[in-house]
């Protein structure tokens, strides 16, 4: 039961159990995963840094979208659009270059070397996703975890940073 299929099935049941969703919130924390061992362990998921993350980032922010063409750097596009339409309500020059505040934290994800700290800096933009109710692709996500590498970076940067300029259209509606 360890491929990325299996994994979100298996999770999805847990989805409407409190108690089983705070333990995986554990799977986040490095000094309290064992809270959560017992949920994954029917998975094998004891010490594979994948599952532990994906199970763990479930757990926080459940929220998601499956459409197989919706990727993490989506995901991170729409925070990033909100955080910018926020900041640009009290700067007077807007412009359609204009940075958002997110852009820093996003290409510190783009620059982690290894899949664990990917894993690291994941939790604080799932983070951020919750808190605009921004949804997740967990299965493209845990497939690309597990592939961390230039393909997996590339393919977020694209979704990431194209077509922004039309994006920004849509969001000052």
């Amino acid at each position: 039961m360890n491929n990325k299929l299996n994994i979100m099935e298996f999770l999805r049941r847990y989805r409407d159990n409190r108690g089983a969703m705070a333990a995986l919130r554990y799977l986040l924390k490095s000094g309290a995963k064992m809270r959560g061992w017992q949920i994954i362990s029917k998975i094998n998921g004891i010490g594979d840094c994948v599952i532990e993350t994906i199970a763990g980032l479930y757990g926080l922010h459940p929220l998601e979208k499956t459409d197989n063409k919706y990727n993490f750097g989506d995901a991170c596009r729409a925070l990033s659009l909100l955080r910018k339409k926020n900041v640009s309500i009290y700067t007077e020059d807007e412009t359609d270059d204009m940075k958002s505040p997110f852009d820093s934290r996003f290409r510190r994800l783009l620059a982690c070397d290894t899949r664990e700290e990917l894993c690291l800096h994941l939790v604080d933009v799932v983070r951020g996703l919750k808190s605009e109710n921004i949804p997740i692709n967990y299965e493209s996500l845990c497939s690309d975890i597990k592939y961390w590498g230039e393909r997996v970076r590339e393919k977020w940067a694209v979704h990431y940073w194209c077509n922004r300029k039309e994006d920004s259209e849509n969001v000052s509606d």
